[in-house]
């Protein structure tokens, strides 16, 4: 009986409502200008997000890498992020392995001991693909590439 009288109090408000014409605003939706802010946050929210999981990924490739082979280099690094710029870059190749060499390819082509060895910045003028490989006395590392386009 209780269930049955809970029921009409509820029903009988949105029956009035709707004889009267009107309608209450749905309370979940936030104001145009919030939602927009909301959207926008959560964008940005998830672009930090898949950055840092992209970081994460190429942490664990690494590791892998040295899991795999203990003696073997670590793959280079490049101290500018691939990407488009407006005038030329410099950009420094590192690895973590004590007394590895480093050799590098701006053709695109996988870069062997034959390649040219590193010795300082490379200074990118024109759009390239810039390959690196790190060779120590237990193995090769694996190949860092990017990608940099001057505008």
């Amino acid at each position: 009986m209780r269930a049955t009288v809970l029921l009409l109090v509820l029903a009988v408000p949105s029956a009035w409502a709707q004889r009267a014409g009107t309608t209450a605003p749905p309370a979940a939706h936030p104001p145009a200008s919030q939602a927009s802010q909301q959207a926008s946050y959560l964008a940005s929210r998830t672009a930090a997000q898949a950055a840092q999981s992209a970081r994460t990924f190429q942490q664990m490739q690494v590791a892998a890498q040295n899991r795999r082979c203990s003696g073997c280099a670590v793959t280079p690094t490049f101290s500018v992020e691939a990407g488009t710029y407006a005038s030329p870059v410099s950009v420094e190749i590192t690895d973590a392995t004590p007394g590895a060499v480093i050799y590098y390819t701006i053709d695109g082509k996988k870069p062997t001991r034959a390649s040219t060895r590193y010795t300082g910045p490379v200074t990118i003028s024109a759009t390239t693909r810039l390959r690196a490989i790190a060779i120590s006395a237990g193995g090769p590392s694996r190949v860092a590439g990017a990608v940099y386009e001057i505008q």
